[in-house]
């Protein structure tokens, strides 16, 4: 898809600045390929909800003296790994202690030692499986922490 402006423009204006969100090259890329930037869309904002909410569950947890707890639960070292792989250009990377703990299995899905290097894809990981992974973290911080 060919763009004229960039998406994302910094603008100063006034002394102040900001960024300017260029909705002429998003109309034009929903009318090129809706599917494809709605797909889009929700790929980049699951993996940043992803990401992120890890990250402030496990400070969260250490500043709380609570990480034993968050360490022991069932999901806890598959959200850990796809977090790392989130990181790591999308691909699985697993360390000495990673690969001593595997294969992890979390609702049908299981990561293997022979799954070094591989992405993840929304075909492995779709979209429900990673809001049910947030939902079950969301549940722990709201019944399980204090």
């Amino acid at each position: 898809m060919l763009v004229d402006k960039p998406p994302i423009i910094l603008i100063k204006s006034g002394g102040t600045k900001g960024l300017k969100l260029n909705l002429t090259y998003l109309k034009k890329a929903l009318e090129e390929d809706r599917n494809g930037v709605i797909s889009q869309f929700l790929y980049t904002t699951l993996v940043a909800t992803l990401f992120h909410s890890y990250a402030c569950l496990h400070s969260y947890c250490e500043d709380t003296e609570q990480l034993k707890t968050l360490k022991s639960q069932p999901w806890y070292h598959f959200y850990r790994l796809i977090r790392n792989c989130l990181a790591h250009n999308m691909r699985f990377c697993f360390g000495e202690y990673d690969r001593s703990i595997l294969p992890i299995d979390w609702d049908g899905l299981r990561i293997t030692a022979g799954m070094e290097g591989t992405a993840v894809t929304f075909e492995w990981l779709d979209p429900q499986k990673s809001v049910d992974l947030l939902a079950i973290a969301e549940s722990f911080v709201l019944y399980d922490l204090t």
